[in-house]
């Protein structure tokens, strides 16, 4: 299940919620309003592997989420929350749907993030995600992906095999922000 949320409905209805999870700051300088919340980085920004996706929904149903809202983020493109989405989190399809929606949430960096406000990931254009959370739900996405140092190694192979081609400064900020130097 995906549904179109109307953008005056979202910002009636969830913009308080998403300003309670995002800071609006980049990912190195604590991109989450909750400052102790753990930080991972995840491969890709818009498509993800299948192990990924069903680790990801074993995470957010912890919460007690069984829905995700994304919502388009990036003020230089056009005023954020000009598409924004429901997803229904029973199925795997569903997660991959997100961005045939609308060219905003496919073409920029954008949020997704739960009504229970217990966890929230961006997704960045630049070929990677950055996901945070409360302790349970980081736990849960950690043990469904074979631990925290499986999923940072993953990330780090990932660098190393190419695939996130940004800046090596940035990169460095980036990784050491969130303390996997």
């Amino acid at each position: 299940m995906i549904e179109l949320i109307p953008r005056q409905k979202f910002l009636a209805s969830f913009k308080t919620l998403h300003d309670s999870i995002f800071s609006g700051r980049m990912v190195h300088q604590k991109p989450f309003e909750c400052a102790n919340w753990e930080l991972a980085l995840i491969p890709g920004n818009h498509h993800y592997p299948k192990d990924f996706v069903l680790a990801f929904r074993t995470a957010v149903q912890s919460c007690g989420d069984a829905i995700a809202l994304a919502t388009d983020c990036e003020a230089a493109m056009a005023p954020p929350h000009q598409e924004s989405v429901c997803v229904g989190l029973d199925g795997f399809s569903s997660f991959w749907q997100i961005d045939r929606v609308g060219t905003v949430l496919a073409s920029g960096d954008n949020h997704l993030f739960g009504i229970s406000g217990k966890w929230g990931m961006i997704r960045y254009y630049d070929n990677f995600s950055c996901i945070g959370g409360e302790p349970v739900f980081m736990k849960c996405l950690y043990d469904s992906l074979g631990g925290k140092n499986a999923l940072k190694q993953h990330f780090l192979d990932f660098n190393a095999e190419g695939g996130w081609q940004v800046d090596e400064d940035w990169k460095k900020q980036v990784i050491e922000s969130i303390g996997w130097n």
